[in-house]
């Protein structure tokens, strides 16, 4: 019994260990680039040159610093309204921009 009760043990630190090195327990370092990544969400950026580190870390709560470069290559659809450029709604095709946009 005593084996069986060492071996459960032992089982359960394995897969504790296991879920961190798989994720399945997310580390601060990638809830903070998967957070960047979803600010970053609908823009063709390539977050490849950022570098994620812990700066404190406690049981609950954690300050990560977020360094680097992000590559973007987009294109922003803009409306004019009201005699100010804004950002079109996804919706609007460019051929249905007002004519006012396209005189300036």
């Amino acid at each position: 019994m005593k084996k069986m009760v060492l071996l459960a043990g032992c089982l359960v630190l394995i897969l504790v260990a296991g879920c961190d090195r798989l994720g399945l327990r997310p580390s601060p370092e990638a809830a903070a680039k998967a957070h960047v990544e979803q600010a970053l969400a609908g823009l063709a950026a390539d977050t490849s040159g950022l570098t994620v580190k812990v700066v404190e870390s406690g049981a609950d709560q954690a300050v990560v610093q977020v360094t680097g470069s992000v590559a973007i290559d987009t294109a922003v659809r803009l409306v004019r309204q009201n005699r100010q450029w804004v950002v079109a709604p996804a919706e609007t095709p460019a051929a249905e921009a007002p004519a006012e946009a396209s005189a300036h």
